[in-house]
């Protein structure tokens, strides 16, 4: 997954390691972290010129990480990116769900906001794949 250099630029030093940490958490949250969900965090740390600092399940812990998101454009940021990476493999599992539910209700996010945020990741995923399948037909 090649993604254009967008959002995760915008978050500071700080916010970006614990998105990466926060991508990283639910990518593995249904035990199921594959190839498309390994090469979308690659593309994040790209984005973010980061080394992959690797993740530690037992060391990781959620409100911790969400509390580092204090302006408004960084939670929206980190909503749709998330669900980016939970849409990438055209399947939301239910653990994937629980945890954005949990991260939009501490992120207190307008249930209006949320569809549209919702709904240009969805499209964003979409147009990317349907590229990648038109430039190898």
């Amino acid at each position: 997954f090649r993604r254009c250099n967008v959002f995760l630029n915008k978050l500071t030093d700080e916010e970006k390691k614990a998105f990466i940490k926060l991508a990283y958490y639910l990518a593995k949250i249904d035990k199921r972290f594959l190839k498309e969900e390994k090469d979308i965090v690659s593309s994040f740390l790209r984005e973010m010129n980061m080394e992959d600092p690797g993740f530690n399940e037992e060391e990781f812990d959620l409100y911790d990480v969400l509390s580092n998101f204090k302006r408004k454009i960084s939670k929206n940021i980190v909503i749709v990116e998330l669900f980016s990476l939970a849409l990438i493999d055209d399947y939301m599992s239910i653990e994937e769900n629980e945890l954005l539910k949990k991260v939009i209700n501490y992120f207190e996010i307008d249930p209006k906001l949320l569809i549209l945020l919702y709904n240009f990741s969805k499209a964003y995923v979409s147009l990317y794949i349907q590229g990648e399948t038109l430039i190898t037909l």
